[in-house]
């Protein structure tokens, strides 16, 4: 597509794009074909509605395949897009001790090289940061194995590996440990019966369409990114994992092997909190009989 034409205003540079798309006699669901962006991100862009739009480098992506097929200069585009959300000077104000002078300044201009490389440079640590993490986790479990005990004798009785069974207190009391536990070591039906708080929680992730996800997993972030269509993601959680679904229509998900109910309407984005205490209230229901 030939780049040219005249700039979109920085003042609405969603509803320029949108202008020009129309001149064009471009439909969202034909510049959707053609750019692999969904119809609910390019509305976004339209209608400059950050909050549903990711950032860093995926919203420069974005407007900049939007404005390259509707024949923009994509670099300018970018660039006057962000221009709406990121203040180009700061005032800052100063004072003497003991005066009362106050001393007005602007700060710097940060042009958009130089704010990419600042990106660049987080991403960069935080891959270092992950690195470092993942090498601590499993040094832990590589110590923990060798100081594993030796496993039980050959006769031991099925009882004797199941989990804790919890006794009544001397007093008469109730036992500290669910009654489901005594029926899971007898039965085998742990896993059937779900997860006791506390316990781990394995979601299964298959996005069905471009979708946007970002997930935080017990304080640290897993997930950050548009996922492809069929793409796959397992997430391990002990206390709680955030979602923050772009396209709830386009995101699927199992909790333990069972399916997950529908998050939200279509192109509507969501913010889930997943803990091992409410989780079966994002279980899809069984029809009723």
């Amino acid at each position: 597509m030939e780049e040219g034409g005249s700039q979109p205003d920085a003042m609405d540079v969603g509803a320029a794009l949108r202008e020009a798309r129309e001149q064009r006699g471009l439909s969202l669901n034909r510049l959707s074909q053609a750019t692999k962006i969904t119809v609910t991100i390019l509305q976004a862009i339209e209608t400059n509605r950050r909050d549903m739009l990711p950032g860093g480098i995926f919203l420069r992506g974005f407007v900049r395949a939007y404005a390259r097929e509707i024949g923009l200069n994509p670099e300018d585009t970018v660039r006057q897009y962000l221009d709406q959300f990121e203040p180009v000077t700061h005032v800052v104000e100063s004072a003497k001790p003991g005066t009362g002078e106050v001393r007005v300044e602007h700060a710097p201009v940060v042009s958009g090289a130089e704010h990419d490389e600042a990106e660049r440079r987080a991403t960069r640590i935080q891959w270092i940061g992950l690195v470092i993490l993942v090498i601590g986790v499993a040094a832990y479990h590589t110590a923990t194995w060798w100081r594993a005990p030796a496993p039980p004798a050959a006769h031991s009785t099925p009882l004797a590996n199941a989990p804790e069974i919890a006794r009544p207190s001397s007093s008469g009391g109730s036992p500290t440990v669910a009654t489901a536990r005594l029926e899971a070591a007898t039965t085998g039906e742990l896993t059937a019966a779900g997860p006791i708080a506390g316990d781990l929680l394995h979601l299964d992730i298959q996005a069905q369409g471009l979708c946007w996800l970002s997930a935080t997993v017990d304080g640290t972030r897993d997930v950050y990114r548009l996922m492809q269509p069929g793409e796959q993601h397992t997430i391990e959680v002990h206390d709680e994992a955030v979602l923050h679904v772009g396209d709830p229509a386009a995101f699927a998900f199992s909790i333990n092997g069972r399916a997950g109910r529908v998050l939200g309407r279509l192109g509507e984005a969501v913010t889930v909190r997943i803990t091992p205490q409410n989780y079966r209230e994002f279980l899809r229901r069984s029809p009723s009989p």
